[in-house]
């Protein structure tokens, strides 16, 4: 996959490499990464233990109870909430309907905590911080260690706990390395800095201060032989006065340099305010390098529902007659009872290097004529009430669609008559 990544994301992926070479922490990361693995499985062995039991008490406690399947009687306890479980058959889904404790209620599910997409609403553990940066490295290395160790079971033996735990941790890890290739440029600064505490936390693990060993590495590795000279003519009592004069002159150059270079900067930005009329063209013709997407569309439901699907995304498709213009993609979506029988799914979808838009100019948005959804969670053929697209070309031109209301077409939700042009256009002019 390294081949693949992005400029931007294999130099990230460089520099967590010498950070564990620069403290030989690559026992650190194996044993960080080891315990957020352990601590994914925890997660989903909990939600499905907890799923379970909710089955468990619908099918045997309230079909035979009379009283809990009653609305009308009222809850038997304050917090108790009266709600809907569809029960799985070989043949056939049955609708089981009654009281529910507060621990069983769908808004108790037990929530599986999820790295990426990354969302600022979402402050990372620092167990976390090292399994997203492990999995950067792990993706852009070249040559270097792998990570991490855990192996596939040989399906030919009998499995033991130890080995079928390792096939899980290893299936967790490879969800993470799937959605590398959604990461986009506005994620590095983030990255980085999860990096800055990844990496104090190795120093302190090494038992090195980091600020001692950053200079006694810079010293070491960055001093040239000018350097050099330079250390002994501040150390010669006659060539230091020379020294000090010789750095004078430097900075009173530096100082009109500055003051020149401010002048050519209000010349350059009284300049574009004169040709600001050309603005909408420069804006049309920039590359579509990012576009980031927030899908909103509610449909009329009575589920009691309230979870995130860490594996059920969605599809954003654009285009002009049969032809595709620009496709979008997420890995996870959420569904929420909004208790007015309507149910509200959401999802956070982004646009692949590898798309056609790609590099193409924004004045391909010109192009389009419909959109189209993908929901994957989304019942077919359901009742949509309402809905949103919004959309950020290059992170920093908006776009808002309206879903209408309509009946899905299996699981597919269509935009018609989309015109972004005349968005386009104010765009250009506003700015």
């Amino acid at each position: 996959m390294s081949e693949h990544i992005p400029d931007w994301l294999s130099s990230l992926a460089l520099d967590i490499y010498k950070i564990i070479q620069r403290y030989k922490a690559m026992s650190r990361f194996e044993e960080v990464v080891n315990t957020w693995a352990e601590d994914h499985q925890a997660e989903i062995a909990k939600q499905i233990t907890w799923n379970k039991k909710r089955a468990s008490y619908f099918e045997k406690t309230v079909t035979v109870d009379e009283r809990l399947q009653n609305e009308q009687a009222g809850p038997p306890e304050e917090g108790w909430e009266f709600q809907h479980h569809v029960q799985h058959t070989e043949n056939r889904h049955t609708i089981i309907q009654g009281w529910v404790p507060p621990e069983l209620s769908i808004s108790a599910e037990p929530e599986i905590t999820n790295i990426f997409p990354l969302r600022r609403d979402h402050g990372l553990s620092l167990v976390e911080k090292y399994a997203a940066l492990a999995v950067i490295y792990d993706c852009g290395r070249k040559g270097t260690d792998e990570l991490p160790l855990w192996e596939w079971p040989d399906f030919s033996k009998e499995q033991t706990p130890s080995t079928m735990s390792d096939a899980k941790k290893c299936l967790s890890f490879e969800g993470l390395r799937r959605y590398v290739a959604n990461l986009v440029p506005e994620d590095e600064e983030w990255l980085r800095i999860m990096l800055n505490d990844v990496e104090a936390d190795i120093a302190e693990w090494a038992g090195v201060q980091r600020a001692d060993l950053k200079t006694q590495t810079a010293e070491a590795v960055s001093e040239t032989r000018s350097d050099r000279y330079v250390r002994w003519a501040k150390d010669h009592p006659l060539l230091s006065i020379l020294y000090v004069l010789f750095r004078g002159i430097i900075i009173v150059g530096a100082v009109a340099g500055s003051l020149y270079g401010m002048v050519i900067l209000y010349d350059r930005i009284a300049g574009a305010g004169k040709t600001n009329g050309t603005s909408a063209e420069k804006v049309e013709d920039q590359p579509i390098v990012s576009v980031r997407a927030t899908v909103e569309i509610a449909i009329r439901s009575e589920e009691q529902v309230n979870a995130r699907h860490p594996y059920n995304g969605a599809v954003l498709a654009f285009g002009k007659g049969k032809e595709p213009l620009l496709r979008l993609s997420s890995e996870s979506s959420r569904a929420k009872q909004m208790g007015t029988s309507e149910v509200r799914y959401s999802s956070e979808l982004a646009m692949k290097a590898t798309d056609v838009g790609f590099r193409q100019p924004l004045s391909l948005l010109q192009q389009i004529e419909y959109a189209q959804v993908w929901f994957d969670i989304i019942p077919s053929n359901s009742e949509i009430l309402s809905g949103t697209v919004v959309c950020i070309f290059n992170n920093h031109v908006p776009i808002e669609l309206r879903i209408p209301p309509q009946k899905m077409r299996e699981k597919l939700v269509n935009i018609p008559d989309v015109n972004m042009a005349e968005i386009l256009r104010q765009h250009a002019e506003s700015n």
